[in-house]
Order: C-alpha cells, then structure tokens, then sequence
C-alpha cells in the first residue's frame, strides 16, 4: 500500500499520466478493467507495454494492484492549491505574480511589459488606497515595504504605466 504521506505531487500526476501508453491504462482501470488482460484489450495494448504502464503508476501510487486510486488527486490538488498563496487565490494572473513576488517581497520586475504591468498593478492595489493621495516620502516607504531598495525605479514604472498619478509632489492611484 501507498504510504499517504509520500502522495504524489500535481506535477509527479502530470508526469505520470503525459506518456499516452500510461494515461490510456490508468482509463481503462477507471472504466472498469480489473485484469491487465482486460486492459490490454480496452487498450490495444501489448501486455508488455501494459506491464510497464501499470509500473510506473503503481510507483507514483495512482494504482495499486490493478485497483486504480483516483483519490490521489484530491490530495495533490489541495497540496497545489495549498502552494498559491491566498492573496493570489483566484486572481486571474496567479501564474505571473506567484513568479514574481512571494511572501510579501518583490522578487524582480519582468522584462515582458503586460507581464510588469500585471505585476505593478498587483503590487499598486495592494499598497495604496484609491482617492488617497501620498507624499513622496510616503510613497517610496510603502514601496521599500516590498523589499527592494529601487523605490525610484518602481515610482517611475507606476507612473509611466498610468497605475499612479502625481502632482505638486503627490502621488494617487489611478
């Protein structure tokens, strides 16, 4: 039996079932087979080929014996899930803001523009209120917040990119 504490990851899922010879036995045991005979004939299969299949997704625990245990996602998703971080939980660039900021800190800007602005945007709505307006000192305080020391650079690309506004040494959100 699988020990539940070594379940697989999404991404070892993934790798299990990309091959189509794998992902093919894993649906026919879903579907019912419950002999490698029976597999082999859902498949189309050489029971060789099918041998090596079930190999492979016992070691991942996606089967045991020939019984499939499509519970295993279950597991993997909410460990994946568990892996985004809650401010990050159904916005619909995770992917981009998971990859540049974690744990409150700016890891780097993206050099891609719609990527940056993502990023910026995130990172504009997260530290400053709408209809607030904010000295500059202010500003670069709540930037420094983000762990980079390039408070400037940050300032310049909210402003170039129409996510802040400034005036008479003020900044707002747009």
């Amino acid at each position: 039996m699988v020990d539940p504490v070594a379940a697989p990851s999404a991404p070892d899922l993934v790798g299990a079932l990309a091959e189509p010879h794998r992902l093919a036995v894993f649906a026919a045991l879903v579907l019912g087979a419950g002999t490698t005979g029976e597999i082999a004939t859902a498949t189309g299969l050489a029971g060789r080929d099918v041998d090596a299949a079930l190999r492979r997704l016992r070691s991942c625990g996606l089967v045991e014996g020939v019984a499939p245990r499509p519970e295993v996602f279950k597991t993997a998703a909410r460990e994946a899930a568990a892996a985004v971080p809650p401010e990050f939980l159904g916005h619909p660039d995770a992917e981009v803001l998971r990859a540049f900021i974690r744990g409150g800190q700016l890891l780097d800007l993206p050099a891609d523009e719609s990527r940056r602005r993502t990023v910026l945007r995130h990172l504009a709505g997260a530290t400053f209120e709408p209809g607030t307006r904010y000295p500059e000192a202010d500003v670069n305080e709540r930037l420094d917040s983000w762990g980079t020391a390039d408070h400037a650079t940050l300032r310049r690309y909210l402003v170039d990119l129409g996510v802040l506004d400034r005036a008479a040494g003020e900044y707002w959100l747009i």
